[in-house]
């Protein structure tokens, strides 16, 4: 082999395994939004069920309070 051929054979391994790596953080970072807006959303949730367990709770005493009456 000629040295022209092992360098292009160098350049185009490295120029490949550069995007690669570049690649995979662009992802990693995309990944962390996306799993942080992901928490969001089920915390949100979290909140809303048991604000909706507060007022079911709530319906049901006022339920009873009056049958018991």
């Amino acid at each position: 082999m000629d040295w022209t051929q092992v360098l292009t054979v160098f350049a185009v391994v490295i120029s490949n395994l550069t995007t690669v790596i570049i690649l995979y953080c662009h992802l990693d970072n995309k990944t962390d939004k996306v799993l942080e807006a992901i928490r969001q959303d089920i915390k949100s949730f979290q909140i809303a069920v048991q604000a909706e367990m507060k007022d079911f709770h709530g319906k049901l005493c006022a339920i009873e309070e009056r049958n018991k009456k």
